[in-house]
């Protein structure tokens, strides 16, 4: 990424790039500054060389980018990450015979839906030849992600270097007064010393004339562009205006359009000698854009209207159809109509953001009151959909001054608390959501409970069992008197969400039996995991996991990153209360990954959060703190309460892991109360309560490890679930004499039978013999030590290893090394993981790269590193290996 100022040589450096890649595929694309552009021109652009290979593409992928790119009609609307899946494809298939050069100027003024797909190609290139560059102004947002990409600051030429300049523009070599005046004025930049220089006389560079004060300079410098046009003919300013509103300016259409203005094309011919145009094979274009600002600002509303009329003309469909949009000075009903119809088709093109200006430019141009609202509405939920949530408010506040009908001012509510929420805002998101389920109750009850639904989300976010449990209830009882089943279905859903997080796990499993026989893994993907998370809570594993690999497999299909992201965590959270810890790390990094790509902060914040609790049973504390920090940036301005509890745990997991038990007191209790106070009752959603147990104990305080334990005894007998009740009554067995600790260790072991925790199982077995040997059993005690010393090398829970170890040596065993037996799997990368699971899975290379959005070669790259780390030669041996590492950890 290339960073400067307008001038500043940014498109200078793409030029050369361009020239010396004389071996290579060179691809091309350029942001135009239009508020019409269509959606995918600017990949269009990038891709023309490259349409004769379409068609060797994957058929999915083959279908979805001749849909975008609008070179078929497409049976069904092409997901957006499947077009970005097919571009990936489509050039590292092609570097393989030719290396590839892309080259992308102007990226602030990309069309969204280019910018998507850019983003996404030019972080998975790691293992492929092929170079991209992109260029971006200083100043404008980038609808681009730049994160993570290599940056290249431009700065000005230096005094010596202008003078250099200078002396090339001029023929001669200039006062080193004058460059230097030059070069303080100019700051070094290139393009503001071209135009002033071409502005002074002879006398004024050789010195022999004072220079003018001040130079045409910063604001000037369009002025400088505008008199460049002056002296040109009327024919060569109306061509040039042509060009300045033509998207994208290709030579057929600027042709055509010039032919209906009775213009040659040489009428541009005055211009490309001045410097102020550029000819490249069938695309014109100005030499910087400032020339193309300075030509619109130069024409009068006439001209324009003159120049978008031949436009018009010669072009076709939705491009002419812009035009029109642009050139359109008052209402027009039809123009309107025709531009909600094309919104749709850029919508069925995943080119959400463009649907959303041309939606909006629809409701500007409409005459129909009874359509204003409906098409503001549809253009705020494009904007929210595509991330622009600040069009978005706006125009849900300009949809909310044109109705007073309640079920549509309920809508803009709903859309209102989706943007809040997004936003981090939570409470604020709640309140809105319930106020609007209120003012619809009585006329529309399934609508009030759609919006109670949503209204849940923020709901348990701020971490509020009890306010979330009375509303699901009430979205319930609104929906059964709807009679909507999917509305009803998705109420019952949240409803035994609200009861597994507040423990009445009984009425949890009866609700979810009743409302999940219906669900689609595509059409109710969010719904279905938050069933899968809510099984996994319960400690029905299996049943969470098919849930969930459903609705992975679909999303992975169907390129929906916004349901693949928090179904990945929530698989994330099976794999670690299993025992299979690298593929929990695997899934909640992947997840993080495509949280950031689909900029949803709450899969943000959740995969921190998940990742930080397996670093801090690792303990790695410097992690813990960067991953928590993560989670707490993307969490808002006032946090997220539920989030809050998750944190405390690690943090609280992590102060007993290294041996700060008093810290782990701390950071646990204010968790304690809060869930006390908002009724969060199951102890498996963050299993805190024997960690804050068993740290009063260690800190020598055993009446209030008591009191507690209490809590933790309440809690884990009324929900009934195994491994609650099991750690329960590891803590009796740490705090129980000798002649009663036996039996309350052996109930903890039979209990995680029922549902095995690995990591909870090897903590029992370490507080055991912990007791045995205190109490002096050192022969009883060691073979619960090697157990347990063996289950933390694999997981990698080194603390705890080395505690075991301690004791193992103080029990009188033989001492290990507690990184000995430690799992090969930990070796691999989350990603080398995710890539060896699909290839046991069956998958060819081809299809990892599509379920996994890399590409190929990197695909071939993680699969030969997992081969030299594991020490295998095939893919039948990976099979085999992995299969015999998950029947070891079952």
């Amino acid at each position: 990424m290339i960073f400067g100022e307008p001038g500043i040589g940014k498109t200078a450096l793409l030029e050369y790039a361009g020239h010396a890649a004389k071996h290579c595929t060179l691809l091309r694309a350029t942001g135009l500054e239009s508020e019409s552009e269509l959606p995918f021109v600017a990949l269009g652009d990038a891709l023309r060389p490259l349409l004769p290979r379409i068609a060797k593409l994957p058929a999915p992928q083959a279908e979805a980018l001749r849909t975008a790119l609008v070179l078929d009609a497409g049976e069904r609307p092409a997901a957006l990450f499947t077009i970005c899946m097919a571009t990936l494809t489509l050039l590292t298939d092609t570097a393989e015979e030719r290396p590839v050069v892309l080259l992308v100027d102007d990226v602030q003024w990309l069309d969204p839906a280019s910018a998507v797909v850019f983003s996404f190609v030019s972080r998975r290139l790691a293992n492929d030849p092929v170079a991209v560059l992109f260029t971006l102004r200083d100043g404008p947002a980038s609808p681009l992600d730049t994160r993570g990409l290599d940056r290249l600051q431009l700065s000005g030429l230096d005094a010596e270097h202008t003078g250099r300049l200078v002396e090339q523009l001029c023929g001669w070599a200039v006062p080193p007064a004058i460059a230097s005046r030059l070069w303080r004025a100019t700051g070094g930049n290139p393009l503001a010393i071209r135009e002033v220089t071409a502005r002074l006389d002879k006398s004024q560079l050789r010195g022999l004339r004072p220079l003018p004060d001040p130079l045409p300079l910063g604001p000037d410098l369009v002025q400088a562009f505008t008199d460049h046009l002056q002296p040109m003919p009327m024919s060569t300013r109306t061509a040039l205006l042509v060009l300045a509103l033509a998207t994208p300016p290709e030579l057929p259409v600027l042709l055509g359009a010039l032919e209906r203005l009775g213009l040659p094309l040489t009428a541009l011919d005055p211009a490309e000698e001045a410097g102020l145009i550029v000819t490249e094979g069938q695309h014109v274009r100005f030499f910087h854009p400032v020339i193309r600002s300075a030509v619109e600002m130069a024409a009068t509303g006439t001209a324009r209207r003159r120049a978008y009329y031949a436009l018009i003309g010669a072009s076709e469909g939705d491009t002419a159809l812009s035009y029109r949009a642009a050139a359109a000075t008052g209402p027009d009903e039809r123009l309107a109509g025709e531009l909600e119809a094309a919104a749709q088709r850029m919508r069925d093109r995943s080119g959400l953001a463009t649907a959303a200006r041309v939606m909006h430019r629809a409701a500007e141009l409409g005459t129909n009151p009874e359509r204003r609202t409906p098409r503001l509405l549809q253009a705020a939920t494009d904007a929210l959909n595509a991330g622009y949530l600040d069009e978005a408010t706006a125009w849900l506040d300009e949809a909310r001054a044109a109705t007073t009908d309640p079920c549509t001012l309920a809508d803009i509510d709903m859309l209102r608390g989706r943007a809040l929420a997004i936003r981090a805002t939570p409470d604020l998101a709640q309140r809105v959501l319930t106020s609007a389920a209120q003012a619809v109750e009585a006329t529309d009850p399934g609508r009030a409970a759609h919006l109670l639904c949503e209204a849940t989300l923020p709901i348990f976010t701020e971490g509020r069992i009890l306010v979330a449990e009375e509303t699901s209830r009430r979205a319930v009882r609104l929906a059964t008197v709807a009679a909507d089943p999917r509305v009803l279905n998705r109420a019952k859903v949240v409803l035994a969400q609200a009861h597994v997080l507040g423990g009445n796990v009984a009425a949890a499993r009866s609700v979810l039996a009743a409302a999940t026989s219906v669900l689609s893994p595509v059409e109710d993907a969010l719904v279905q995991s938050m069933v899968g998370i809510c099984h996994c809570w319960l400690e029905e594993y299996d049943q969470a996991r098919r849930i969930l690999d459903g609705v992975i497999d679909s999303a992975q299909h169907n390129g929906r990153l916004g349901v693949l992201a928090p179904a990945l965590n929530y698989r994330s959270e099976i794999a670690r209360c299993t025992g299979n810890w690298a593929q929990a790390y695997a899934d909640a990094e992947q997840a993080l990954r495509l949280a950031r790509e689909s900029w949803s902060p709450m899969a943000l914040s959740l995969s921190a959060v998940l990742l930080a609790r397996l670093d801090a049973a690792r303990g790695q504390a410097a992690l813990v703190t960067e991953r928590l920090g993560q989670a707490a940036k993307n969490s808002g301005p006032q946090g997220m309460g539920g989030l809050r509890i998750w944190e405390g745990g690690v943090r609280g997991l992590l102060h007993l892991a290294i041996g700060a038990p008093e810290q782990a007191i701390g950071t646990l209790e204010p968790i304690r109360k809060f869930a006390r106070q908002h009724g969060l009752g199951n102890p498996n959603i963050v299993l805190w309560e024997p960690d804050l147990v068993e740290a009063y104990w260690r800190a020598g305080r055993p009446g209030e490890a008591a009191e507690r334990l209490a809590e933790l005894d309440a809690s884990a007998k009324a929900t009934g679930l195994p491994t609650p009740q099991a750690v329960a009554q590891r803590c009796h067995g740490m705090l129980a004499g000798r002649s009663e600790m036996d039996s309350h260790f052996a109930a903890a072991a039979a209990l995680h039978l029922s549902a095995p925790n690995p990591f909870e199982q090897a903590r029992t077995a370490l507080c055991h013999g912990e007791a045995l040997r205190r109490h002096r059993h050192p022969a009883s005690a060691r073979p619960l030590l090697h157990e347990a010393l063996a289950t933390f090398n694999r997981l990698g829970a080194l603390p705890f290893a080395r505690r075991a170890a301690a004791e193992l040596a103080a029990a009188g065993g033989q001492p290990v090394d507690t990184i000995r037996e430690e799992s090969p799997l930990r070796q691999l990368t989350p990603q080398e993981l995710q890539v060896a699971t699909a290839v046991a899975r069956g998958l060819s290379n081809p299809e990892v790269a599509a379920t996994l959005f890399i590409s190929r070669k990197t695909v071939e790259a993680h699969l030969s590193s997992v081969y030299r780390k594991l020490e295998l030669s095939s893919r039948t041996q990976l099979v085999r290996y992995l299969v015999r590492v998950e029947t070891d950890m079952a």
